[in-house]
């Protein structure tokens, strides 16, 4: 015998309490998804002086290779401002991908301190793998770095766009039309730094 199609419905509908905590499950989903990534900028920026980039910028003809046009990005310096790469046109420009955990990292970065104190016009940017910014900050304040930017690669984007690979630390030499001039894998000494600032030189 078929049941009648008011009591199939009865027998389908869900107790109100299960529904409505169903929507409640919805709405707190919703909101943490709108504010997790507010919660994560601030961890970066503010009191812990880290600028923390927040996008790349797609282009078919850019490329972290010598000879291509290196890939642009956006970040959030501390004071709230927003700045991106290609902004800096008209000036050589090192990036260097790094990590705290990196002991390579950790001894060519007094290096290239020094090299960024002897060249004030290049922009020296250590682009760190998506760590904390307060530890980011207690790094740089160990070991007294005051003439490198440090930056906050979120979810390692601009690692990605750049084709990194085979790890930290890696750097680009960059000249002041925006095309990388060098690369280097691992860590450099001052011999190093210097071939491939002069090659961002020319």
């Amino acid at each position: 015998m078929t049941p009648a199609p008011r009591a199939l419905e009865t027998r389908l509908r869900l107790p109100r309490w299960i529904t409505v905590l169903f929507v409640l499950i919805i709405v707190l989903a919703s909101g943490a998804a709108l504010i997790a990534p507010q919660l994560q900028q601030r961890a970066y920026v503010g009191r812990t002086n880290v600028g923390v980039i927040t996008s790349v910028v797609a282009a078919p003809d850019t490329a972290g290779r010598v000879g291509w046009k290196a890939p642009d990005f956006l970040w959030v310096q501390p004071s709230g401002e927003t700045t991106r790469l290609s902004a800096l046109r008209g000036r050589p420009v090192v990036l260097n991908f790094w990590a705290t955990w990196c002991t390579p990292c950790i001894a060519e970065m007094p290096r290239l301190e020094q090299a960024a104190r002897d060249n004030p016009g290049i922009a020296f940017y250590e682009i760190d793998l998506d760590e904390d910014g307060a530890k980011v900050r207690a790094f740089f304040d160990k070991l007294r770095l005051t003439h490198l930017i440090p930056l906050i690669d979120v979810g390692s984007a601009v690692a990605r766009s750049y084709g990194l690979g085979d790890g930290v630390p890696t750097t680009y030499f960059i000249d002041a039309g925006g095309i990388v001039r060098a690369t280097h894998l691992g860590e450099m000494d001052a011999l190093q730094i210097a071939t491939g600032l002069s090659a961002a030189k020319r």
